[in-house]
């Protein structure tokens, strides 16, 4: 070979290789990014199994949010440490998620209100396509457009930064409407926010609906609930039955039907704030919260409005928490 042909061969080589690479390295994308989505419906099935095996054998499983480890089960302690008492070991062959969290709710998974990072994906139910899609993680559309700080404590724009309890964001959500968002909580690659009002405080000091119950009456019986009409007792405020068996329903579906226009969030990263969440970010304590988590709610100049969270009191109590008027962590039960 003369210099000319081995620069030609050379040159050759090196454009179909320039054609090639983004060829096979999108079609090694796609096939990590399927592999994510069928490892997150096989771990949901595979969570299914396991509560419907626990509940054979007449073993108590907790209703509620788990979050799922480094090792893939799940634990309803959000510390680092998870004991036995409070964990679910999931057994499947494949890949399992390494953090995330799992809503369980009558014996199954809600898959709306449940997502997972399998790999360098984050993987969520799309309720409307009723299929599991992955989103690579640090590359997702939103990642420079959907939140931006307002605190100087705060680097980085939302889902990518470093955070702190408290630090202010100002979101467009796909309403073309700036709302406010303070950190709730932070886990791994995961961060929480929570807005400063109720959802439908309208800022003319008064809200635009009605007080929402956490379970209503109809919700409740609709859900399976026995039909406690000829009981005063059992339901107070025009028909609220708070029973831990079934969950906030009434108060989901509401968030869900007000926030239709938030078009940049999926149904699953839409959900009310836990009692854990709010424990934790008021250090610990219900009593006094600060003021990011609670005085931003007023609606006049003396008091803000109470918010549902999503946690009932105990496995083995009727009730719910709530944040009320007054600033603090309260339980929420029916009259006996």
């Amino acid at each position: 070979f003369t210099l000319i042909e081995l620069l030609a061969v050379i040159v050759v080589l090196a454009i179909i290789a320039l054609i090639a690479t983004p060829i096979v390295m999108n079609t090694i994308k796609r096939s990590k990014k399927g592999a994510a989505e069928r490892s997150a419906d096989s771990y949901v099935k595979q969570v299914e199994v396991v509560v419907a095996e626990e509940r054979l054998s007449k073993n108590e499983v907790l209703e509620g949010e788990y979050q799922i480890t480094s090792d893939g089960n799940l634990c309803r302690d959000k510390s680092a440490s998870c004991s036995d008492d409070n964990k679910i070991k999931i057994e499947m062959s494949g890949t399992k998620p390494t953090s995330g969290k799992i809503k369980i709710t009558n014996g199954s998974v809600d898959q709306t209100l449940s997502s997972m990072t399998i790999g360098d994906y984050t993987v969520s139910y799309n309720s409307t396509k009723k299929t599991y899609e992955a989103i690579e993680k640090g590359n997702t559309p939103q990642a420079e457009v959907l939140c931006t700080a307002k605190t100087a404590a705060t680097t980085g724009k939302v889902p990518s930064g470093n955070y702190v309890y408290g630090d202010e964001y100002t979101c467009e959500l796909g309403d073309n409407d700036e709302k406010t968002f303070f950190v709730l909580e932070t886990n791994g690659d995961n961060v929480s926010l929570i807005m400063d009002r109720n959802i439908d405080w309208n800022g003319k000091g008064t809200t635009s609906g009605n007080t929402v119950a956490w379970l209503s009456k109809e919700d409740y019986i609709a859900a399976g609930g026995e039909d406690l009409s000829n009981d005063e007792g059992a339901c107070q405020y025009g028909g609220i039955c708070v029973e831990t068996e079934y969950g906030p329903i009434t108060a989901q579906k509401y968030l869900k039907n007000s926030t239709t226009s938030w078009t940049k969030l999926t149904e699953s990263q839409i959900s009310l704030p836990s009692y854990d969440q709010i424990y934790k970010a008021a250090g610990n304590k219900t009593s006094g919260l600060p003021t990011w988590l609670y005085g931003n709610l007023k609606v006049n100049d003396s008091f803000p409005y109470a918010y549902w969270t999503s946690t009932p009191r105990a496995s083995n109590s009727v009730g719910a928490w709530y944040v009320g008027y007054g600033g603090y962590l309260y339980h929420h039960r029916r009259w006996q």
